[in-house]
C-alpha cells in the first residue's frame, strides 16, 4: 500500500507529504534567480529544527518550474479488488503539474485537489518509465508497486501533458 517505503519507491506517502509540505508554496523561479544562501535568519541556531528543515525544503523546491499543467482526476489501481480508485481522501478534479528541477535535471508529477488542495500525487518520473496513453483522456504508468492513472478533463489537456511527459522521459 501507500505506506510501504521500499528503496525503489520514489513516491512519498500522501500523509507524510501533506504534513511536511502543505504550507510550502511551490513557486516557479527564473533560471537566473538569486542563489539561496545560508544567510536566511531561519538558518541560525536559535531557529527550531522544523524551521530549518522547512528552509532547506524551500531552497530545494524553489529550483523547480512547472513545464505542464492539466486538470485530471488522479486514480490509483487497487490490485486486490482489480479496480481504479481515487487517490487521496475523496474523488474530484486535481491540478496536475509536471515539475522540472533545474539544478538536478529531475522531474516529478504533483497533483493537488482543486477543492481542498490535498496532495493526491507526488511522484518522481524516472527515465525508462513507460507512460501509457490507454485512451485519449486516460493515461497511466507504474511506479514500484503502485499504478497511477490520470483521467483528464479534456483531450487537449491529455495531449499537452503526454507531450511534456515524453520530453521528460527522452
Amino acid at each position: 500500500g501507500m505506506s510501504r517505503r521500499g528503496v525503489g519507491n520514489f513516491c512519498h506517502s500522501l500523509a507524510e507529504e501533506n504534513s511536511i509540505q502543505a504550507e510550502i508554496q511551490i513557486r516557479p523561479i527564473t533560471v537566473h534567480g538569486e542563489e539561496v544562501q545560508g544567510t536566511d535568519t531561519r538558518w541560525n541556531q536559535r531557529g527550531s529544527n522544523l524551521q530549518r528543515q522547512l528552509s532547506l525544503q524551500e531552497a530545494y523546491w524553489s529550483r523547480e518550474v512547472s513545464i505542464s499543467s492539466a486538470r485530471a482526476s488522479v486514480m490509483v489501481y487497487d490490485d486486490v479488488n482489480k479496480r481504479w480508485i481515487p487517490s487521496g481522501s475523496s474523488s474530484g478534479l486535481s491540478k496536475v503539474q509536471l515539475y522540472h528541477h533545474l539544478v538536478h535535471n529531475t522531474f516529478r508529477v504533483v497533483g493537488r485537489k482543486l477543492q481542498d488542495h490535498e496532495i493526491v500525487i507526488n511522484c518522481a518520473i524516472l527515465r525508462g518509465l513507460k507512460y501509457n496513453q490507454a485512451t485519449v483522456t486516460f493515461h497511466q504508468w507504474r511506479d514500484n508497486n503502485q499504478v497511477y492513472g490520470l483521467n483528464f478533463s479534456s483531450k487537449d489537456d491529455a495531449d499537452a501533458f503526454a507531450k511534456a511527459m515524453q520530453q521528460a522521459l527522452d
